[in-house]
C-alpha cells in the first residue's frame, strides 16, 4: 500500500492542477467597458514587489504596511489594460457595444 502513496499524490496533484486549470476557460471571458475588448481576467497587485522588498528589508512595519496594503488592494481586472470595469459577455450592456462595432 505504501508503494502505491507517491502515485496517488501525483495524481491527486494532476487533477486539483487539471481542475483549476479548465475553470479559465471561455466562460470566464468578460467584456471590458474602458478597452472594449473580451478578454479573461487577471488578478492585479497594485505596487512594486521591488519597493515591497526594499521596505522589508529597512524595518519590518513600513514593509508590514506596504505588504497589506498591496493584498487588500488587490483586484480581477482586463488582461489587456488593467481597468477594473469588466461586465459579463452576455450582459445588454456587452451585447449592445459589441453589436455596435465588434470586439476592437
Amino acid at each position: 500500500m505504501s508503494s502505491f502513496l507517491p502515485l496517488i499524490i501525483i495524481i491527486l496533484i494532476i487533477s486539483i492542477w487539471l481542475a483549476r486549470r479548465s475553470k479559465k476557460s471561455a466562460a470566464n471571458e468578460l467584456y471590458c467597458q474602458n478597452c472594449g475588448r473580451i478578454s479573461i481576467p487577471k488578478k492585479i497587485t497594485k505596487g512594486s514587489f521591488w519597493i515591497e522588498l526594499v521596505l522589508w528589508l529597512c524595518l519590518i512595519v513600513p514593509g508590514f504596511i506596504y505588504s497589506i496594503w498591496r493584498l487588500t488592494s488587490r483586484y480581477t481586472g482586463c488582461s489587456l489594460c488593467t481597468s477594473a470595469n469588466m461586465i459579463p459577455v452576455d450582459s445588454p450592456k456587452a451585447r449592445r457595444e459589441l453589436s455596435r462595432g465588434g470586439e476592437k
